[in-house]
Formats: C-alpha cells, structure tokens, sequence
C-alpha cells in the first residue's frame, strides 16, 4: 500500500514538473505556434510541403473560429464544449470539402498540443469527423456557355493573359485538378509527340492526353510572350511579379479563376464552384453518357472506377431511357 502511494505520489510530481516544463516553452504568439506546428509537421510527421501549406490556411481559420486572437485565448479555448461549437458553427457555412480540412487541422493541432504537453488530455478524439454519404451529392459543373465566354473573354495583352488563357483551356479540354495544373512541368509536354502528360494526384492513376492544337498553341503563346525568361523553376505556369514562382497553394490559382470570371462578367450558377472544380465536374459531365465510364475515370487520373458513379446522375438522356412508364389506372 506505501509502495502504490509513493508511486502516485512520484506520478504526480513528474505530471507537475512536466506540466511547468510544457508552460515554459508554450508559444508566446500564435505564429510562432503556427511556425512550431509546421516544423513538426515537416520533420516529424512527414507531410507534404503543399498539405502543410493548406493547414496553416485552416489553422487561421481555426483560431478564428474558437474566437482566438492570442495565444492565450487559443489555448484557452482547447476544450470538448468548444470544439465541438466550434466545428457546428463552421459546417454549417462551409461545403464537405472544407469541413474534412478543417477536421483534419483541428485533430493534427490537438494531438500536436498533447505531445508538446500544451494540454492536459488529448482531444483529438472529440472533433468528430464530418459525415457525407458517398455518391449523395450532385456534380456542380460549369456551364459549357460559361466556359465557352471565359476562353473568348480572357484579354492576351499581358503576360498575365497568355498565363490564365493557357490554364483555363487545360483546365476545360483534360478535366485535370488544380494540383496538376499547378505541377505541371515543362518536361511533360511532348511536342513531337502531341502528348501532355500529368503526374499521379491524391493515390490516383498517371494521365497522358492528347495534346490538342487549342492547348498546345495557347502553351506557345504563354511561352513565347507570357512566361519569365531565366528562372530556374521547372513547373510550366509561373507568377507575373517577381520572385516568379509557380503557385504553391491551391486558393491561388482558384482566386485567380473567380477574378477572371469577375472580369469577364460571367454569371455562375449558385452552388458552382468558381475555382478549377468547376471545370473538372463539367469535363465529366460531357462526356458521361458518350463514352464508357472506365474510360471517364482512367482521363481524370481516378483510381477506383466507382468515383465518377456520381456523373450518372447528370446523364438526363441516360437516367429518360431508364425510366418505368407510369402506371395507368383503370377509368370507369
């Protein structure tokens, strides 16, 4: 019985120390909480440069939605009631896609607290994941009118023109993600072989297209009068100011989209993406009905064939011939 109470007592007193250690070298601030959260991220957990980059986004938008300005309110704020407040509050004015990121940040940032000894407990557990049933929605695309004005719509003038006109028609003819467009390099564009080739995204399959006149010439153009000479950096589509260098966070290139639609004067439909989403949904949705839905999901890189199930939906002349008669009642 001595023995389990010194025990305990011993327990307490390294929780103690460990405790005082852990307020000692607590962040002052939230960027430096932000900056020690990132170098863990990096050196420690291995994440990408690109998935550390969008979770710094949704760590302001974390501190902002538990009303944290300091460093004191944040850690403050670390608690079940708060966070479970916290995340209602933020789905329910933010699409799945946002709320999976901010679930996935919150959960990091937790479990990085308790490791780190910022917290008591760990409370990773009490953010509950975000739940979608899988092929529940319905594709929002772009309208082919839309897309058709934004290319005919896009003044060459500027460097900056011959950059965003290139973007926006790959974006349109491959249906490919923002992630491959801003990883596009010069080296996966085979001239002689009219071939352009975009590298594996989120555990999908490689894509080689055809490479069609429309993108191949608005490619020339961005490079022969758009993009800076002399850089060193081997992605295809750069930044006009200097540093010139290639979009490293996915809002970039999809702030430069919706500011091209703003320009243009294009009316998007509400619930459409004004991103590069738009454009991908409305390449699946061409084509579904036309061509074979393996050969839809092997042109946007999709590993598992069941993920563009969804575009059945939007196959109106499909889903007609489908239909059952309605039954006839007997007219006395």
């Amino acid at each position: 019985m001595k023995k389990t109470e010194e025990k305990h007592a011993e327990e307490q007193k390294t929780k103690k120390i460990q405790k005082k250690k852990a307020e000692r070298f607590k962040p002052a601030n939230l960027e430096s909480y932000r900056m020690a959260l990132s170098a863990y991220s990096l050196r420690v957990r291995g994440t990408s440069p690109d998935t550390v980059a969008e979770r710094v986004l949704y760590f302001e938008r974390a501190a902002s939605a538990l009303s944290a300005r300091t460093a004191s309110d944040f850690f403050s704020a670390l608690n079940p009631l708060a966070l479970m407040r916290a995340m209602a509050d933020y789905g329910a004015d933010h699409g799945p896609g946002s709320r999976r990121w901010m679930h996935l940040t919150l959960r990091s940032i937790l479990k990085f607290c308790y490791l780190r000894g910022y917290v008591p407990s760990d409370y990773s557990e009490w953010v509950a994941p975000p739940r979608r049933c899988r092929l529940s929605g319905i594709p929002r695309s772009l309208p082919e009118e839309a897309i058709a004005g934004l290319l005919s719509g896009i003044d060459c003038t500027s460097p900056g023109g011959y950059r965003d006109l290139a973007i926006v028609r790959i974006l349109s003819t491959y249906g490919v993600r923002g992630w491959h467009t801003r990883h596009l390099k010069l080296s996966d564009i085979d001239w002689e072989g009219c071939r352009i080739s975009f590298a594996a995204c989120k555990r999908g399959r490689h894509i080689v297209q055809h490479l069609t006149a429309e993108v191949g010439n608005s490619i020339l153009d961005y490079l022969r009068m758009g993009r800076p000479s002399g850089t060193e950096h081997s992605e295809l589509f750069l930044g006009t100011m200097p540093p010139h260098r290639p979009f490293i966070r996915s809002a970039e290139l999809s702030n430069m989209i919706a500011v091209r639609i703003r320009e243009v004067g294009i009316s998007v439909p509400e619930g459409v993406s004004h991103g590069t989403h738009g454009f991908r949904h409305a390449f699946a949705s061409r084509l579904c009905g036309k061509v074979p839905h393996k050969h839809i999901s092997d042109m946007l890189g999709h590993r598992d064939f069941s993920s563009v199930m969804v575009y059945a939906k939007v196959d109106f002349d499909g889903l007609a011939q489908a239909a059952l008669p309605w039954p006839e009642e007997d007219v006395q």
